[in-house]
């Protein structure tokens, strides 16, 4: 949970707000993170469709909502700070106030309003069991007097590439990418490995999902054998009326034979290429110049 403790001996309350790094550009306060954190997430690239698929199945089935809302509940349940030291009680209700203060301007909502300590551990601990990493910077104050608030950035925008020995994080902007080896960003991962440096969401497991995300795969695959559009329009024009036929027998001739090239264009395949006579015409309804794109899949 999210009780805090501090053990052994209490430093003067007054160091933190003494401290000052030898380079305060390294640091940046909440204004200057405003601008940088608008971002887009981009399109289907380092596997944030599964990210977007985790909060499409999150929101929409609500066995999922109940799951991972029970696991945030539970790991962000209200606690309080708890300071122990034998330095006297003075300075114990000093430390406690400066905590309680910390935690009530910690976190802002989209508003600006601060909504403090509590709503942001369900927002990183949303992150964190659905996304499977949650991150953000620390903004100072304007003075470097101490710290302000902790700004959460979407887990969508991560991305991480080996550079020489070593993994960097990247954060994509709407400006560029921002690369995240600096002291005022900091992330936490759930159960991350060398095939998943950025963790794995405990929705990953789920077999529901699991068979969702290889049935999306398989149909793009597939739909791409054969370079084709997943929407097509179909013009059918109807037979010439026979020598000596009733309008009742050409209505229901007419009918069968639409309802024919209807039931054939349900059952082609998703890889499979309709066959009809000269007098149906089949047209995908995309770009006009089809030779600059490719099918999107949503």
């Amino acid at each position: 949970m999210n009780n805090s403790t501090m053990t052994g001996q209490v430093p003067d309350v007054r160091l933190a707000t003494a401290v000052r790094p030898k380079d305060l550009a390294q640091f940046r306060t909440n204004e200057r993170l405003a601008g940088t954190l608008r971002l887009s997430a981009g399109d289907i690239q380092s596997g944030r469709y599964r990210i977007q698929l985790y909060r499409f199945m999150a929101s929409q089935i609500p066995v999922i909502s109940a799951c991972v809302g029970t696991w945030v509940r539970l790991a962000a349940a209200p606690g309080a700070f708890r300071v122990i030291a034998g330095t006297g009680e003075a300075r114990r209700k000093a430390a406690e106030v400066r905590l309680e203060a910390l935690a009530d301007r910690i976190f802002a909502n989209c508003s600006g309003n601060r909504v403090g300590l509590s709503s942001l551990m369900v927002e990183l601990f949303t992150s964190l069991f659905r996304d499977g990493v949650c991150g953000g910077f620390v903004a100072i104050n304007r003075d470097a007097s101490g710290v302000d608030q902790f700004v959460p950035i979407d887990s969508l925008a991560l991305s991480c590439e080996r550079e020489k020995e070593s993994l960097v994080l990247y954060l994509e902007t709407d400006g560029g990418r921002v690369c995240l080896n600096r002291p005022d960003f900091f992330y936490m991962t759930l159960s991350d490995s060398v095939s998943d440096p950025l963790g794995r969401s405990i929705l990953q497991p789920v077999s529901l999902i699991a068979g969702i995300e290889q049935q999306l795969v398989r149909d793009m695959y597939r739909s791409h054998h054969n370079a084709g559009y997943s929407r097509i329009h179909v013009k059918v024009t109807p037979p010439e009326r026979l020598t000596g036929e009733s309008e009742s027998a050409y209505t229901e001739r007419i009918n069968r034979y639409f309802d024919a090239t209807v039931d054939m264009i349900k059952s082609c395949d998703v890889d499979g290429n309709p066959v009809t006579w000269d007098n149906v015409v089949i047209d995908y309804i995309g770009p006009s110049e089809t030779r600059n794109v490719t099918n999107s899949w949503f």
